[in-house]
């Protein structure tokens, strides 16, 4: 079972792959998910995945969950482009 940042890194890694690999891959997936989760597949493969709040709130509330500057936060969350350069350990880990 693939967690859904599993799954995004998998798709990236199957992105120059023969549809029948990337479909058996989709469908093993989604066989093996819940619900949630394979709502959120869907939603990013057609790019319909648009939660409805500005960036500004997003970094607000992450500065009020991790008791991290806003500034600092909203420093790390620019030009992250794919999962592999993004986590929770690097967006709340402590300043230099």
């Amino acid at each position: 079972l693939y967690s859904l940042s599993e799954c995004v890194t998998e798709l990236g890694r199957l992105r120059g792959k023969g549809g029948e690999e990337r479909r058996s891959f989709i469908t093993e997936f989604w066989r093996n998910s819940n619900r949630e989760t394979r709502f959120l597949l869907h939603k990013l493969l057609t790019g319909g995945f648009r939660v409805g709040v500005s960036r500004a709130v997003v970094v607000k509330a992450l500065a009020k969950y991790s008791g991290r500057d806003e500034a600092l936060l909203a420093h790390r969350l620019i030009g992250r482009s794919s999962p592999e350069e993004f986590s929770p350990e690097v967006l709340f880990q402590p300043e230099d």
